[in-house]
């Protein structure tokens, strides 16, 4: 898995943000404190599924809490966030995310200040 760098909102500005391509095994997003947000593009000419996965046993409910896909038409966009430390953290604080295919997928992350 890659490890995405997170970029930093400060102040009143606007950032755009820079995307790297998705990586075929997944990513991972640095998320110690909480508070990312992931954009993924799709910028292919069929949809694709972007799975975030939880690693949280249950929810407050006492049900489990399943990984969290969501399917990016072409053209399409998805920001998803910002996220918490729970359910989302790995044990090394990081978010996993997979795509069924990354061909013109790329993604950003992005943390306000």
């Amino acid at each position: 898995m890659a490890t995405l760098s997170v970029q930093t909102l400060t102040g009143k500005g606007k950032v755009i943000p820079s995307f790297a391509n998705a990586a075929g095994g997944g990513d991972v997003a640095p998320n110690a404190g909480g508070g990312i947000t992931i954009v993924v593009r799709n910028g292919d000419a069929s949809a694709k599924t972007v799975t975030f996965k939880s690693f949280a046993e249950t929810a407050l409910e006492g049900t489990a809490v399943a990984d969290k896909a969501f399917s990016i038409p072409a053209g399409g966009l998805l920001i998803f966030g910002p996220l918490d430390v729970k359910p989302w953290n790995n044990g090394s604080n990081q978010v996993e995310i997979t795509y069924s295919a990354v061909t013109s997928v790329t993604v950003a992350v992005i943390k306000g200040a």
